[in-house]
């Protein structure tokens, strides 16, 4: 019952296959996993991440500390693949309700806003799990992820909480995810 996510590290190493471990997660693991970002180069190449949300590029700076990066248009060459998985975020997005889903088959393009409720929504259903890619070594994508964990994870007072035994003791207690009531762990 938890929300979960994938990131794909490494994707400036000589070995990185964005698609061979999407394609490994999706069969081992679970195909409910779907990108929400795709890399622009691999191992060497790699140099930034097309956001399948916003649609434009993020290009990374070479030898920042905290990952910056200019936003630019989708590169031409890369413009086919991402409109592939651009189309299967979009249906996957306009399962999980059925006004998108109707608006969706009518030909209408989920907007950002939109498939960003969707996905949180569906993650936290446990319908549909975001994968990101990046290099953590060199920040890149981190900013991202951070900024998508936080717009798509539930936050725990949505949980309305959990039951726990006190240690040392059979008393079952409900544990409210609330600032109000003592701090539990």
């Amino acid at each position: 019952g938890i929300p979960g996510f994938f990131f794909v590290s490494m994707m400036d190493k000589d070995v990185a296959s964005f698609d061979k471990v999407y394609a490994e997660i999706k069969s081992r693991l679970t195909d409910k996993v779907v990108p929400v970002e795709i890399p622009i180069g691999e191992g060497a190449d790699f140099h930034g991440i097309i956001n399948l949300f916003s649609e434009r590029a993020h290009l990374y700076k070479e030898g920042t500390e905290t990952g910056e990066y200019d936003e630019a248009d989708i590169p031409e060459e890369l413009q086919a693949k991402f409109e592939e998985w651009a189309t299967e975020l979009q249906e996957t997005l306009a399962t999980t309700n059925e006004d998108l889903l109707e608006r969706y088959l009518d030909g209408q393009k989920i907007t950002r806003d939109e498939a960003i409720e969707a996905m949180a929504v569906g993650e936290a259903r446990g319908d549909v799990v975001p994968l990101f890619c990046g290099s953590s070594e060199h920040s890149y994508g981190m900013r991202a992820l951070l900024k998508k964990i936080v717009e798509l994870c539930p936050s725990p007072a949505e949980t309305g909480g959990e039951n726990a035994k006190r240690t040392g003791m059979d008393e079952e207690v409900h544990v409210s995810p609330s600032d109000d009531d003592t701090f539990s762990a």
